[in-house]
């Protein structure tokens, strides 16, 4: 069995929403998009440890854009077993349809009966029974939820002497056997190391005064024994044992909240992987944020023995590119905002779609791109010189780019479409900065303007006749009429292109810079002419890029002498904040 779909509709952030789940499902996206009120959607109807109270709906549990007095939760469940046919099929004398079923949740704002649960073999609301409540079919079906803020040395406590006591009731006879007898061995060294205790001058003259101040207090305690001790006896040794770690056989604390946590969703894993019988019940896995106080590689570490060790369906929130490199493409659910803030879902949820544009991503999927699935907007450079050049420029122009949760991408290159794709699939607004080459076709011999035509393939319109000249024509032309012609065409297509966030350079990004007025001064005192500065940065880019930066440091740069340079910046701003 799985949980195939939920489909939320006037519930907190959701105004509604139809949302596909895999068996193994990370949900990502900004801060409050509402991560933690889809688990509650879910947890509703599935979750035991839930109260009445916890059920009952409140006023901010009606999502804001709405008027509507009701809150619809549906759960769909596919690929049923032949054991939970013959269930659902008792609770609603009804034949399960394509191997699904469907659990939902009514909430109310202004009537008597606040809530109300109800099944159905069919997805269409009007196939729905009212049914008395969760117990129904939460002996069937239920979930185990772990949130974000777990308190970590609690749980620890707790969940040692239960994993302890799991291993104590397995023991075979001869196990219990070799057990006693080391017990008994334990028991005298107890016995010894508490006479010690007592020889300890400090410690003997301790239990002395005690004794003479009791004595004085009562007659009947003249004949008490008092002693300090360790501990009182073997079994209270074993209860109050503590996990430590040891660095040359030395005895250390067990480590920060990090390790903790590692323990602490192992010790989880394994106590609710024994107390559910997959065989009987249907048990979904909810873990918030697995990666808190871990850092890089033990994310992906630890995660991916989460993967391993959870025999039923697991659904994660995180915070973490690690996290989500560890994921099928297939199973991440991307939530964000719209531009009136509601909170909306890419791709309707776990997505095909989604894990073919990753494979297709291929080489470029890794932890810079990874880090993209949570940005709010992406700008992507051809290399490392636009990525340092424009985020210099943010700093000196007072913009935080991160707080606006901007990435600047360097692609490498050209190849922009596959990373267009991806962010056009997650729902994550870009702007493009690319320059405006010329090349010759290998196959055709004609001359291509590159850049205008990466930018119209882009923009969805088909390459135009009129941006092509025969060899023949080019051999006629000087460089200055190429570049002329080059210029017309950049004209006429710029402002389409900066409507849809898509810019491109008079030429290159060398060449912009060399016509940018807080230069101008600069360019004089340090170069021949323009030529020579920008023939300067265009030899060993990246280096001669990071070395002029620092050149131009105590420069003033302000919008008034920035120019259209700084344009895409502030394209991508303006799409952030819609």
């Amino acid at each position: 069995m799985k949980l195939s779909r939920v489909k939320i509709k006037n519930y907190r952030n959701f105004f509604d929403e139809d949302i596909s789940l895999n068996n193994e499902t990370i949900i990502i996206g900004p801060n409050d998009v509402g991560k933690t009120n889809l688990l509650m959607a879910i947890r509703i109807l599935l979750d035991k440890s839930l109260s009445y109270l916890d059920l009952e709906p409140e006023e901010r549990d009606f999502n804001i854009f709405s008027d509507e007095e009701e809150i619809t939760i549906i759960l769909e469940f596919s690929e049923i077993s032949e054991n939970s046919e013959s269930f659902i099929y008792a609770s609603l004398g009804q034949d399960i349809e394509d191997s699904k079923m469907y659990l939902m949740y009514k909430g109310y704002k202004n009537s008597e009966e606040k809530f109300k649960f109800f099944m159905s073999a069919k997805e269409d609301e009007e196939s729905f029974h009212e049914i008395p409540g969760r117990n129904k079919y939460i002996n069937l079906i239920n979930c185990v939820y772990l949130d974000s803020t777990r308190q970590l040395k609690s749980f620890l406590k707790k969940s040692k002497a239960n994993i302890i006591n799991s291993y104590k009731q397995k023991r075979d006879s001869k196990e219990i056997d070799d057990d006693n007898n080391l017990i008994l061995e334990i028991d005298k060294q107890v016995n010894y190391l508490n006479q010690k205790v007592e020889n300890v001058s400090y410690i003997s003259k301790s239990t002395e005064f005690i004794k003479s101040e009791l004595s004085e207090m009562s007659s009947h305690n003249d004949n008490l024994d008092i002693k300090f001790s360790s501990y009182n006896d073997t079994n209270e040794i074993m209860d109050n044992v503590e996990l430590i770690t040891q660095v040359d056989g030395k005895n250390v604390n067990i480590g920060g909240d990090g390790r903790s946590n590692q323990i602490y969703m192992s010790m989880w894993i394994k106590e609710k992987n024994e107390k559910y019988d997959d065989s009987k019940q249907f048990v979904i896995f909810i873990l918030e944020e697995p990666e808190s106080h871990l850092h890089f590689p033990l994310q992906s570490m630890t995660i991916r023995q989460l993967l391993k060790k959870i025999n039923s369906q697991l659904i994660v929130t995180s915070h973490s590119p690690q996290v989500v490199l560890e994921f099928n493409p297939f199973s991440i659910v991307k939530l964000s905002y719209n531009k009136d803030k509601k909170t909306i879902v890419s791709n309707n949820g776990c997505s095909k779609e989604l894990e073919d544009d990753v494979i297709k991503f291929g080489y470029r999927y890794n932890l810079i791109t990874g880090s993209m699935f949570f940005s709010s907007g992406v700008f992507l450079v051809e290399g490392v010189s636009e990525l340092l050049i424009y985020k210099y420029i943010s700093s000196k122009l007072d913009i935080n780019l991160e707080k606006y949760n901007i990435m600047i991408v360097s692609v490498d290159g050209i190849g922009f479409k596959p990373y267009a794709k991806l962010l056009d699939r997650l729902s994550i607004p870009y702007a493009v900065r690319t320059d405006n080459d010329i090349v010759i076709n290998s196959k055709n011999k004609k001359i291509y303007y590159s850049g205008i035509n990466r930018l119209i393939d882009l923009h969805n319109e088909k390459i135009m006749k009129n941006d092509w000249i025969s060899k023949e024509e080019f051999s006629n032309l000087n460089s200055e009429k190429l570049s002329s012609e080059s210029l017309k065409l950049y004209q006429k297509y710029k402002k389409d292109f900066m409507d849809e966030g898509l810019f491109i350079s008079e030429k290159d990004l060398e060449n912009d810079l060399s016509n940018i007025d807080f230069l101008s001064d600069y360019i004089k005192q340090n170069y021949n002419d323009k030529d020579e500065f920008v023939k300067y940065l265009q030899n060993s880019k990246a280096k001669n890029m990071y070395d002029f930066i620092d050149e131009i440091k105590n420069i003033n740069i302000t919008r008034d002498n920035i120019g259209d340079f700084y344009k895409p910046i502030d394209w991508l701003i303006g799409k952030v904040n819609e």
